[in-house]
């Protein structure tokens, strides 16, 4: 009888060791560290623009050419983070997985995302204060309000 109960221990034993199963769920959660790597890098260059950009804001005057490369690299950065956000992460939360920074990554997706990246839209609008083209802040701020009423134009 011992010898029998040992047996049906030892096959149920051996059918676990033979069971492949777990590799899934350690390459889900491999996947998850992988990402969670990419999220650190992702921020890590997010906070080295961000210091580059308070040494440009600490100079009188930026060229165009210049305000356009940084913007282009926050454009590529924002690019990048949205993918990785929409993609990857939110496929292994869908799954149950808790991605580290993930919500730390959304915040500053956010953040760049109000930044004026278009910067030929930003020259164009203040060339066009400057030849008097422009909209008076009031006439402006006036028009948005409008248009926010219900039933505006």
């Amino acid at each position: 009888m011992p010898e029998e109960f040992y047996q049906a221990q030892l096959r149920l034993y051996k059918a676990q060791a033979e069971d492949e199963s777990w590799k899934i769920a350690h390459q889900e959660a491999m996947a998850c560290c992988d990402i969670e790597d990419a999220i650190g890098l992702g921020l890590s260059i997010l906070e080295n623009l961000r210091r580059r950009s308070g040494k440009y804001a600490q100079c009188e005057t930026l060229s165009w050419p210049e305000a356009s490369d940084q913007a282009r690299v926050y454009r590529m950065w924002l690019d990048a983070t949205r993918r990785l956000l929409e993609g990857p992460v939110r496929e292994l939360e869908q799954m149950g997985f808790v991605v580290q920074a993930a919500d730390e990554l959304r915040r500053a997706c956010r953040e760049i995302s109000l930044l004026p990246l278009d910067t030929d839209r930003v020259r164009r609008s203040l060339e066009s204060l400057e030849t008097g083209e422009g909209v008076p802040m009031k006439q402006a701020i006036d028009g948005l309000r409008n248009r926010l009423r219900p039933g505006g134009a």
